[in-house]
């Protein structure tokens, strides 16, 4: 199960519609401590892939389930143009998008560690944002039957 709906689930217990005041909250007490959390957690196995490359991820990926093909899937996503880092932001928002074969792609095609830091926090933090407004829509609408 994706971490950020196990951290939305304060959402299911909102009894009136969502206002700017919950979400705003949200945004600063859950959203943004869970971005920079996952930045700092993700960047361990960014430097993995940055120092180790693809042998690093054969030896261990089998202990954090990641197969070199999934990475491979990601890294076709990149072409080293300048909207890479979009397309990295864009995948790192989506809310049922697995981080970990970003991470290792990112380390593998050499991405710059301040780029990654602030895009995986500012993905991170839209994914929550995301996720906790969905799961607030669909109680609210659930808790209206």
């Amino acid at each position: 199960m994706p971490y950020v709906i196990l951290l939305s689930g304060h959402m299911i217990f909102i009894q009136a519609p969502l206002s700017l005041a919950s979400l705003t909250q949200t945004f600063f007490f859950i959203a943004i401590p869970v971005g920079i959390g996952t930045a700092l957690g993700s960047f361990v196995i960014y430097w993995i892939a940055y120092l180790g490359g693809k042998p690093a991820i054969e030896k261990f990926g089998k202990h954090v389930r990641l197969k070199w093909e999934s990475v491979e899937r990601v890294q076709s996503k990149f072409k080293g143009v300048w909207y890479d880092d979009l397309i990295f932001l864009l995948l790192r928002s989506a809310p049922f998008l697995p981080g970990l074969p970003l991470n290792v792609a990112a380390g593998l095609l050499r991405m710059r560690a301040l780029n990654f830091l602030f895009l995986t926090t500012a993905g991170s933090v839209i994914k929550v944002m995301i996720t906790c407004v969905l799961v607030g829509i669909g109680a609210v609408t659930v808790s209206s039957f």
